[in-house]
């Protein structure tokens, strides 16, 4: 099949480029989130154990070991609910799964950018994008703020190409 030159390839390469930042940077906050739920159930745990403890061996019937022990109880409470609802720990799973898949993607677009591409190449890469799209979770919001650099690359391409297409349609319209 005969070598084409898709300007494209080049969008594509900087979406996927773009869409294994994201899933990347989710796994880092999901992680980090997962991390600092379970450090604050351990924490708010070992001082109900410790004060539990102080209390029984010596005895001590204060106001405030009661109180310190009433007030870390529903601390693991809600913590063991936030980790059970919100789910970390699989979001970022998700993630680690899509983020790799994008970088292979951006790979070998970018061997096709380098040797040139055919028609049934493009076909693939559509096809691999469009599964990609369909099971890779959706980035925070947030986390698109931080690829600023790579979405104005993107918009400028996106612009160019709109902007080539309106040219070649004008002649041939109405």
């Amino acid at each position: 099949m005969e070598k084409m030159d898709f300007p494209a390839l080049e969008l594509w390469r900087l979406r996927c480029l773009r869409a294994t930042r994201m899933h990347y940077d989710s796994v880092t906050i999901y992680d980090s989130r997962e991390r600092w739920l379970t450090i604050g159930n351990v924490v708010a745990s070992i001082l109900i154990l410790v004060l539990s403890t102080i209390h029984i061996i010596y005895g001590l019937d204060s106001l405030l070991f009661n109180s310190l022990i009433a007030v870390f109880r529903p601390v693991i409470v809600v913590t063991s609910i936030l980790q059970y609802v919100l789910d970390y720990k699989l979001r970022a799973q998700a993630h680690s799964h899509a983020g790799p898949g994008y970088a292979a993607l951006n790979r070998k677009i970018e061997s096709l950018t380098a040797r040139g591409c055919t028609q049934d190449d493009l076909d693939k890469i559509r096809q691999r994008l469009d599964t990609l799209g369909q099971s890779a979770p959706v980035p925070h919001p947030n986390i698109l703020r931080h690829q600023r650099e790579i979405s104005e690359q993107i918009r400028k391409l996106e612009t160019a190409q709109m902007s080539r297409f309106v040219s070649q349609e004008a002649p041939g319209g109405a």
